[in-house]
């Protein structure tokens, strides 16, 4: 099959199909092809389906090809996360002052959405049952199982591979000198689970929070279905004392969750259902260089695949796009704008990624220690009093659109100016009574005049 000037993106999910519709926006035939049938036709893979979160890097790209208010509608915003002791108590720590809110979607509903608007285009094909087998870039070829079991060789000059984490297309350059890998292995694995509304149809808890149970090496977190009650995650290590093989046994079940979810046991009718319905699955990042060979280039997961602890996997993935919008307006030259791309991104997808694997500690056991409570309290302060240099680096990566390199960055400097405050034992009293701001301000003058006044 030969495409001519059309563009291949290989992977129907929620990356592939927004390049899609943005590609086509500039007047661009696409082609899409998925190896999986239409999810509108056939269930989703039951386990797959834990909630997206959109953050404002998301919203960002879905705008600009008028797809944002759709998609909003699918949407719950949450404005905060709830805490859930072992005791059953919550305590809610909201994501902003001024309404900052992560937005949770349920992924099927997502990816309905985006296949009906691409679908009701004339300029966009897509192609269900094709299975990737790999690429030749120099050649301008992708290759696939058709539905028929025929092998097709496809061709085009211009190539997107938004397959995944797992890519095929990643998977064979790697007998390229050139092409770097890495891939991390989470030694925690996860569950979907499912709590549903009550008999009353009432929310069994509040549907515009994140729900999260920091258990230590176990964390369970909730995010609200419209209309549907939650879909919960279950991160756990697969071996040791709290494992999922420690739970083998539906009696042991049973008693964990009792004991450690106490306000959530008794809401979770299929908790057996849910639980022994398959395998864990488990949580890759990955990293790799070049992302760009001639007319090809990776984007979203298959270029920088990270840990779901901090939300950002699908939000950095349409921050590709919008990069790769904008390089294609600076130049009309397809690889060369791959290349501008490739380099704006690699930097600021690594330090996602790195925020990303750290940001388990922070909710599955930091979240429930004071003095973590104390140093957010001040992180948070910080912000305000020096929004323009301090803000707070999860501000940066979740209600902004600033690189995702100044929120490492930083991170690096509250952490500094933090540890000084709490090293005064005078300013700690002083901080925990009243956050006094003249001792926070002189900290991070001093802090800020050593690095040059730059965060």
């Amino acid at each position: 099959m030969d495409t001519g000037d059309a563009v291949v993106v290989v992977g129907g999910g929620p990356v592939g199909l927004v390049s899609a519709f943005a590609l086509a926006d500039l007047g661009l035939q696409v082609h899409v092809f998925e190896g999986r049938d239409d999810p509108r036709k056939v269930a989703f893979p039951r386990g797959r389906s834990i909630n997206l979160t959109l953050t404002q890097r998301g919203w960002t790209a879905l705008s600009r090809v008028g797809l944002e208010e759709r998609i909003r509608e699918l949407s719950t915003p949450l404005g905060g996360r709830v805490i859930h002791s072992e005791e059953g108590e919550p305590r809610y720590q909201p994501y902003g002052a001024n309404g900052e809110a992560l937005h949770s979607v349920s992924r099927p509903e997502l990816t309905a959405a985006l296949l009906d608007r691409v679908d009701a285009r004339g300029d966009v094909k897509l192609h269900f049952g094709w299975r990737c087998m790999g690429a030749a870039p120099e050649d301008g070829v992708v290759t696939f199982t058709a539905p028929d079991g025929a092998v097709k060789r496809v061709h085009s000059k211009h190539i997107l591979a938004a397959d995944g984490a797992m890519s095929t297309i990643r998977r064979s350059l790697l007998s390229r000198s050139e092409f770097q890998l890495s891939q991390t292995y989470c030694k925690h694995f996860y569950k979907e689970l499912s709590v549903p509304l009550g008999d009353d149809g009432r929310w069994p808890f509040d549907p515009h929070a994140l729900h999260i149970w920091p258990r230590g090496d176990c964390l369970l977190t909730a995010f609200a279905n419209s209309g549907r009650g939650f879909t919960c995650a279950l991160f756990m290590p697969m071996h040791g004392e709290h494992s999922f093989n420690a739970l083998s046994r539906p009696r042991d079940l049973l008693e964990y969750f009792n004991k450690n979810f106490p306000d959530l046991a008794p809401r979770m009718p299929q908790l057996l259902n849910d639980f022994y319905a398959g395998a864990p699955s488990h949580i890759v990042s990955v990293r790799c260089y070049p992302w760009v060979f001639g007319p090809l280039a990776l984007i979203g997961d298959s270029a920088h695949a990270m840990f779901p602890f901090l939300g950002q996997g699908l939000n950095a993935g349409l921050e590709d796009i919008s990069v790769l919008l904008d390089c294609l307006a600076n130049t009309r030259d397809w690889e060369r704008a791959l290349g501008q791309y490739q380099v704006l991104r690699k930097a600021n997808c690594d330090a996602v990624t790195d925020i990303a694997a750290q940001h388990y500690e922070e909710l599955a056991q930091a979240a429930r220690d004071p003095h973590f409570v104390q140093r957010k309290a001040l992180e948070v302060r910080l912000g305000e009093l020096f929004p323009g240099e301090l803000v707070s680096p999860y501000h940066v990566v979740s209600f902004s659109d600033r690189p995702y390199v100044e929120a490492r960055r930083t991170a690096a400097l509250q952490a500094r100016i933090i540890d000084r405050l709490l090293s005064r034992q005078e300013s700690t009293r002083s901080v925990d009574a009243a956050l006094l701001d003249h001792e926070i301000v002189s900290v991070a003058r001093s802090v800020l005049e050593l690095n040059g006044g730059r965060a």
